[in-house]
């Protein structure tokens, strides 16, 4: 069984460190063994590994990686998201591919096959943010707390007029990455001036 594991935004492979996230206002980074960013561009998000484009980022975090496509379904993605359920599938052309599952602080990537590693750590660095589920004693002071329910309803907004809007995809996709990307910085942040 392959798995990889996200903890403390550090993604291993068993005893092999992956690499480390780092999340900018316009990308996310993954540095360690393997160098990959998630660059923002217009109306989806490109795939760099090594410098090199291999992929993107497209609306409903549907990868493109080497022709080969990967999606979440969108109800798994809003119940993921929104902490309803503490695993989400992941298929390609139909199959699953493999499940992300939160497990005591951690996202663990579980497939019975081999899998293509790339599209996984690109989904544990997007979903880095809602690997705990959010606690009572977690909860932001103001106005930090404001602000990050306040992208998740936008979150919310974008998911459905994604589900009956389809005229420009790429548009919402990028909506949507850059949210989760917004929380993440704010729940960060907000979390840094609690501790100081």
């Amino acid at each position: 069984m392959d798995f990889l594991i996200l903890e403390n935004n550090t993604i291993s492979e068993g005893e092999k460190l992956i690499g480390t996230i780092n999340i900018e206002k316009k990308s996310i980074n993954i540095q360690g063994s393997v160098n990959i960013s998630i660059k923002k561009e217009r109306g989806y998000y490109s795939i760099l590994e090594d410098n090199l484009p291999l992929g993107r980022v497209e609306r409903d975090l549907k990868i493109i990686y080497q022709g080969k496509e990967y999606e979440p379904q969108r109800k798994d993605l809003y119940n993921f998201i929104s902490g309803k359920t503490n695993k989400i599938d992941i298929y390609s052309f139909g199959s699953i591919s493999g499940t992300i599952e939160r497990e005591n602080h951690k996202l663990v990537v579980k497939s019975d096959n081999a899998i293509e590693k790339t599209p996984f750590i690109i989904y544990l660095a997007i979903f880095s943010r809602y690997k705990i589920p959010v606690r009572r004693s977690q909860a932001l002071k103001s106005p930090y707390r404001e602000i990050y329910y306040g992208l998740l309803a936008l979150f919310f907004i974008v998911f459905i007029l994604m589900n009956i809007f389809y005229q420009d995809e790429g548009l919402y996709s990028l909506f949507a990455l850059s949210i989760i990307i917004a929380e993440f910085a704010v729940y960060i942040i907000g979390r840094r001036k609690m501790s100081q």
